[in-house]
């Protein structure tokens, strides 16, 4: 046996020398039409999918859910994930994992339920997936038609953008 035996690290010191990662959770939802809803955040620039952070403890079906009850104020009970997307860190922006959930088709009577929380948004719209690309940021733009083709094969995918 050496003699330079090298201490073991405890868990409390091996766990918090694992790089962090940011993880965020969000929700494609289309009407009868199939137009994605986007929301308009008051806390930067251009529009986005709702959705947002995980939390701590939280998973990211929780954490989807959540966002979309406060944001827009509906119960979606039915979400299925469709992508897990890695991007690099990007100047400011961290490392991220984000998982995309399908919220399925909003009827009408459930368009009409949609309340904005005012100090996180302060308008949403529903788009053609064409007119999205124009108004969703970098990320969310490569992202958006890998989702959509994981909708149509029915099929969840793993993309690195």
């Amino acid at each position: 046996m050496a003699n330079n035996i090298e201490k073991i690290m405890s868990d409390e010191e091996y766990y918090g020398k694992l790089p962090k990662k940011h993880i965020g959770a969000i929700a494609l939802i289309f009407n009868e039409k199939r137009q994605l809803l986007l929301v308009k955040p008051t806390y930067k620039d251009g529009w986005s999918i709702p959705g947002g952070g995980v939390e701590q403890d939280e998973t990211p079906k929780t954490t989807v859910l959540r966002e979309i009850k406060e944001e827009i104020g509906l119960d979606l009970n039915d979400v299925v994930l469709i992508c897990v997307a890695y991007t690099p860190k990007s100047g400011i922006k961290p490392e991220t994992l984000q998982f995309i959930f399908y919220g399925n088709e909003l009827n009408e009577i459930d368009i009409h339920k949609i309340k904005l929380d005012e100090r996180e948004h302060s308008e949403y719209r529903l788009v053609d997936v064409r007119e999205a690309d124009a108004l969703l940021d970098e990320r969310q733009k490569r992202i958006l038609p890998h989702c959509i083709e994981a909708i149509k094969n029915q099929k969840t995918v793993y993309i690195e953008i």
